[in-house]
């Protein structure tokens, strides 16, 4: 039986136990807080207390010179076996001819008194498998992607972060804290402290998230959602002005609102064939049940054809704001709005000015 491939963040974990670094790693993803991590841990492993100096540098790739990251792989450890060299935010696939050569002569032939970490952290990972560089990294070492935790993953992580604050909070609103404040746990983090320091019992309440975190836009866009599912316009219109004040892009609470809408249509559908949470989590690629949960209690308030009409509103003007052809995006993101507090989801004008 073929072993099956173990992928990047997995092999890191099982090399940073036996201590047993790569020689190379690639560092992705969204989530900088295990980025950060992770590095601090591998750094820890790796350069002895005192020994900074000689045995880690960190390059930033903008602006960095070839010939620097040469003398500094090519440069041996003080007092150690290995030495630690973090690049942040150089782009490996768009090298200039010179520096990609002799990057190219550096990884095929990559010494083992080195760890050479790529960090990818203002800038986005893009790889192209066709080159050969990306053969040559795959070869040295490992891409490694710190992906946004999953809500079993993050709900005792943020239990264990309020519980060091002599704090509980259940479930549930572990649930909603991701919910309004989004996966990525240095956000998270953030506003766990506030909570904790704000929080005047031992157990967190849900009113003392909603005094002192800030949402996400989805969270803010799914409450003007749910005000449209259950008819109440001047609170739509309130929460849309808040938005607003929150200096959020128009075209940005447009996708946000399409996708909420979606989620609002396919738990009608879900409803509508007897079906429950799971489908809706199946058809909007939710990892959590939790909003699926919520979008079925509000797809009660409207029916399967208002939110039909509704997806093919919000589209539409995305669409043509997307185009160019709509003058004033918030204009646009105004009327749609207005369009959907009625009880037969507006009809779309086609010449939004």
């Amino acid at each position: 039986m073929k072993a099956a491939k173990t992928d990047g963040l997995t092999q890191f974990k099982q090399d940073l136990r036996a201590e047993t670094p790569a020689r190379l790693y690639v560092f992705y993803g969204e989530e900088s807080y295990l980025r950060q991590h992770y590095l601090a841990e591998l750094k820890k492993q790796l350069v002895t207390p005192g020994f900074e100096s000689f045995n880690y540098e960190l390059f930033e790739g903008r602006g960095l010179a070839a010939e620097r990251l040469q003398e500094a792989v090519e440069g041996l450890p003080a007092f150690a076996p290995r030495k630690l060299i973090v690049v942040r935010d150089l782009d490996l696939y768009r090298l200039e001819e010179t520096f990609r050569s002799l990057m190219e002569r550096l990884l095929k032939d990559l010494p083992d008194t080195v760890c050479l970490v790529f960090v990818y952290d203002a800038l986005p990972l893009k790889t192209d498998a066709r080159t050969r560089i990306h053969a040559l990294l795959k070869a040295a070492g490992h891409f490694v992607e710190f992906a946004p935790q999953a809500p079993h993953d993050l709900i005792p992580w943020i239990t264990r972060h309020f519980r060091a604050y002599g704090k509980q909070i259940d479930r549930a609103l572990c649930e909603y804290l991701i919910f309004r404040c989004g996966e990525l746990m240095a956000g998270l983090k953030s506003e766990i402290d506030k909570i904790a320091a704000f929080a005047p019992s031992d157990t967190v309440r849900k009113a003392d998230i909603d005094e002192v975190s800030v949402p996400v836009l989805d969270a803010v866009v799914y409450q003007m959602t749910d005000a449209l599912a259950a008819r109440q316009w001047t609170r739509a219109m309130e929460i849309l002005l808040t938005l607003g004040q929150m200096r959020e892009e128009p075209i940005a609470i447009l996708a946000a609102l399409g996708r909420q809408i979606r989620g609002l249509y396919a738990a009608r559908l879900a409803l509508t064939r007897g079906l429950g949470a799971g489908e809706v989590m199946r058809v909007m690629g939710y990892r959590s049940d939790y909003p699926a949960r919520r979008l079925l209690q509000s797809a009660r308030g409207r029916s399967l054809a208002w939110c039909r009409r509704a997806v093919t509103l919000c589209a539409q003007v995305d669409l043509e704001c997307k185009s160019g052809a709509g003058r004033d995006r918030a204009r646009s993101l105004e009327w749609v709005v207005a369009a959907l507090a009625e009880e037969e989801a507006g009809a779309y004008p086609g010449h939004m000015q």
